[in-house]
């Protein structure tokens, strides 16, 4: 019966009252509490692997459908400033339903907007490799459906299953941006490998296709940078093969200064670019090496992107 279980969902809509969490972090239920998590909310600096964030609003979804709702775009790009500024982080987005009939069903849409919420957070920029979609269905309910039983009105019965249905993003780790750093930064066998193929003499050296000016405009066009407070500047050095068929391989960040935290999306253009013209050399087409500084500045919400030389 997925309707059911779609329209119970919808109805997160409403704010919720009568049901509060206290500075102790204990949910009151009537006479009743359940010890919760430890929180954190988007405003934080400090938490720590374990720390729950729930959204409220809740993260609405069409019915039946795993759609997210444009009425929650506003806070998914909250939600993802809040993964980029902290981007050390990996966590589990789980999507929970109430324990009102649609078992299965639940658990599979669950499952279906956790990853609805992922993939739109991907779209924006963070890394697949930093978000856990898991459906819970009903099977994790904050309130019991004993307690829910004991309530008096149909009104507090329906604010608790509210309560149930829920979205939590929980922190999973909290050094992803060290441990991507290194998966990103050039090791020595390739750095040498770049360097050797720098010292050969070419006919000709590989070229962009329509040249160097072409070049820069599809850095310009592709490399998709948001202002985040705090961040000013940042130059990336990026290496790359471009190997005797024009295509690019073995791309790497040197060394990067003060790092804006998207060294993903930085290689993710140089990875999708278009076939180049490879170098020839006693006119056969030889793999070639480059070495590509960028200078991304960043300036009163406005993006500039250089493009050194």
């Amino acid at each position: 019966m997925p309707g059911i279980c779609a329209t119970i969902h919808l109805l997160t809509l409403f704010s919720l009252t009568g049901i509060t969490q206290s500075v102790s972090g204990e949910l009151n239920v009537s006479n009743q509490t359940l010890t919760s998590k430890n929180t954190f909310n988007l405003n934080s600096n400090k938490f720590q692997v374990g720390d729950v964030y729930t959204p409220n609003p809740h993260v609405l979804f069409q019915l039946a459908k795993k759609d997210i709702l444009e009425f929650s775009y506003p806070l998914m790009d909250s939600i993802y400033r809040f993964l980029t500024i902290h981007d050390s982080l990996l966590v589990e987005i789980g999507v929970h339903t109430d324990q009102r009939q649609c078992d299965y069903c639940c658990t599979d849409l669950s499952q279906s907007r956790a990853k609805s919420i992922s993939q739109h957070l991907i779209s924006k920029g963070i890394s697949p490799e930093r978000l856990i979609a898991k459906g819970y269905g009903k099977s994790k309910p904050l309130i019991t459906q004993q307690e829910i039983d004991r309530l008096q009105s149909k009104e507090e019965k329906e604010r608790a299953y509210q309560q149930n249905r829920r979205v939590e993003i929980t922190i999973l780790r909290m050094d992803y941006a060290e441990r991507n750093m290194q998966r990103l930064t050039c090791d020595s066998t390739t750095l040498a490998r770049g360097k050797q193929l720098n010292k050969q003499e070419f006919d000709q050296p590989a070229e962009f296709p329509g040249g160097q000016s072409k070049l820069y405009e599809y850095m310009g066009k592709n490399l998709k940078i948001e202002h985040i407070d705090g961040y000013n500047y940042s130059t990336y050095y990026v290496q790359f093969i471009v190997d005797s068929n024009g295509q690019t391989r073995d791309h790497c960040i040197i060394k990067p200064t003060n790092p804006y935290p998207s060294g993903e999306s930085i290689l993710s253009v140089f990875r999708e670019m278009p076939q180049w013209k490879p170098a020839t050399k006693d006119g056969k087409p030889v793999a070639s090496s480059f070495f590509f500084p960028v200078r991304i500045c960043l300036g009163r919400g406005v993006k500039q992107i250089e493009q050194q030389e």
